[in-house]
């Protein structure tokens, strides 16, 4: 350990308070070091651990037969423009210009150069070469408006991404549940709790998609979670079933005395008896802008808030930026849509009128964001009280991973098409997988850590074991014992070990730096077959003898194997 640069940081320096945990351990402990905001360097201990963890990823990987590639860091702007991403990313992406006056960008993400790519190589290939599985692991660049938390929110990221490519839907479809196990593999390796949850596709779009979340109470990410059936879906996407307890109407909006009228004016569009004022409903209203003759009312229950990710479920408001509206003007009103929550009735039909003045479109569905002790919407066997026997359990949890099935999302924009049996053409249907390997290390460190420092599970660590030669003991050749246990440990178990043999540290010091390096076994070296052990995972030091240590790696390895 004396000649490698591990710039162990004193733990009350100000440069390092205030910051996330996962952020102050990585830079405390030699892991990482701050460049600018949200920019990284990895120094040894990082790299290592990296490394490992990117190798847990390629053997899934070459499991289900992908291939792996480079991608271009550096990415022209015409592809973004032909999917209408150049634009839409928002301030977030890195663009620049070449002195042609190129446009170029850092890119975020690669569905645009992949799809490129395998476009231009499709007339080439035979249908029996299906799926086309490509992934990549590099770096990523995103302009954080306020870079935070280390790893966890930075400008530049190192991810794995995988690109798939089928023939039709239904083998799309087996892909992206194939890669889902994979992935189900890689997570359950770590050993850090954590869920797949049914998630919003974003800007990367697509027909589906999953979130794959490290539970920790340090994550921002909020899920709903069903102990019972496995049901799991972010805040943005969770559907449940709110018990029929009784609302008060507490207050007449002038957005709930209109809907009154509309609904007197139009029974036929409305479940039989249908009042807003008289069950107790909350009437909100939202406008785009850019669209002001159109507003959106939400019918839903009186303690649930609207949820603007669910109304892009319906096709005709996917692209409008809509804002709520504290009042209503009705001044240019010509269209309506009126979106029932369906806890507030069981009618699931979409209806749609006119009259002189107004369109009106009516549709129910899940509209309002769901909480915990909400009924698991799969699962349910009936209300007790204003409880469900089984309810949503909410959990905070940090992304490290997503899953995408973004059907022909990017392939017809791109032109990326295969020959078909009847000499035909289709567009190929797509998927894309990413795992955030620089987040992961950084979620592993929130969600395993304690008072004094990290602790990794076996399979990532940096180190194995970290064998300490206490000199304290006395003993002049208790350096020359420890680097030979080391060794023989070495080669008898194929693991790595490090060994602090510094002559100017104290036990005390080496200690310190053992436990928040965090390699999961620590041994302590007091003379020849004197030896005393401490899991990371506890606090318990116990004497042990040779065979004993190599019993407990032993047992170790088994449990990840």
């Amino acid at each position: 350990m004396s000649l490698l640069m591990i710039p162990i940081q004193d733990k009350d320096s100000k440069k390092y308070q205030e910051k996330s945990r996962s952020q102050d351990l990585l830079i405390r402990g030699g892991y990482i070091n701050q460049s600018a905001a949200g920019i990284y360097s990895f120094l040894y201990l990082g790299m290592r651990t990296m490394e490992k963890l990117e190798r847990i990823i390629e053997v899934e990987m070459d499991k289900i037969g992908s291939q792996k590639v480079k991608l271009p860091l550096l990415s022209a702007a015409e592809p973004w423009k032909k999917t209408n991403r150049w634009d839409t990313n928002g301030p977030e992406m890195f663009k620049l210009k070449d002195r042609k006056n190129a446009d170029f960008c850092l890119a975020p993400t690669h569905e645009e150069e992949i799809t490129r790519m395998v476009a231009e190589f499709l007339p080439t290939l035979s249908t029996k070469q299906f799926p086309i599985l490509l992934y990549q692991i590099g770096s990523k660049f995103r302009d954080e408006l306020r870079p935070r938390a280390g790893l966890l929110r930075g400008r530049e990221f190192i991810m794995k991404d995988l690109y798939s490519f089928d023939l039709d839907e239904d083998a799309a479809t087996k892909t992206y549940d194939i890669v889902s196990q994979a992935y189900h593999n890689i997570f359950t390796s770590l050993g850090v709790p954590y869920v797949a949850a049914l998630a919003d596709s974003g800007n990367i779009g697509g027909k589906k998609s999953h979130e794959y979340h490290f539970l920790s109470e340090a994550g921002d990410d909020k899920i709903l979670k069903c102990n019972h059936c496995g049901y799991a879906a972010n805040e943005e996407r969770a559907e449940g079933r709110i018990a029929n307890n009784d609302l008060k109407v507490t207050h007449e909006t002038e957005a709930e005395i209109l809907m009154e009228t509309v609904i007197q004016k139009h029974p036929n569009l409305f479940p039989p008896n249908f009042s807003v004022l008289k069950s107790g409903l909350r009437v909100s209203n939202f406008r785009d802008p850019e669209s002001p003759e159109l507003v959106v009312f939400v019918l839903h229950k009186s303690n649930r808030r609207p949820s603007n990710f669910k109304f892009k479920n319906y096709e005709d408001l996917k692209e409008l930026n809509l804002i709520q509206q504290k009042t209503l003007s009705v001044d240019l009103l010509k269209n309506m849509t009126i979106l029932i929550d369906s806890n507030t009735t069981s009618r699931s039909e979409i209806f749609y009128d006119s009259d002189a003045d107004l369109n009106i479109y009516i549709v129910s569905g899940g509209f309002t964001f769901v909480e915990e002790n909400d009924g698991c919407p799969n699962c349910h066997d009936g209300e007790n009280g204003n409880s469900y026997d089984h309810a949503l359990e909410l959990k905070r949890g940090i992304e490290v991973g997503h899953t995408f099935f973004l059907g022909t999302k990017y392939a017809k924009p791109l032109k990326a098409k295969v020959k078909t049996e009847k000499n035909g053409s289709e567009y190929v249907q797509m998927g894309c997988y990413g795992i955030g390997i620089s987040r992961v290390l950084a979620a592993v460190v929130e969600a395993k850590n304690d008072a004094d420092g990290i602790i990794w599970p076996f399979k990532i660590a940096p180190f194995s074991l970290h064998v300490i030669a206490n000199q304290s003991q006395k003993s002049d050749d208790v350096i020359e014992v420890a680097l030979n246990f080391s060794s023989r440990l070495s080669q008898k178990l194929d693991i790595d070990v490090i060994v602090d043999e510094r002559i100017k540290k104290k036990f005390s010091s080496k200690m310190h730096d053992a436990l928040l390096i965090g390699s999961p076994i620590i041994v302590i070296v007091n003379g020849d077959n004197a030896y005393k052990v401490r899991e990371r995972q506890n606090e318990q030091i116990v004497d042990m003898s040779e065979e004993q240590i190599i019993d407990l790696l032993k047992t170790q390895i088994g449990n990840i194997s």
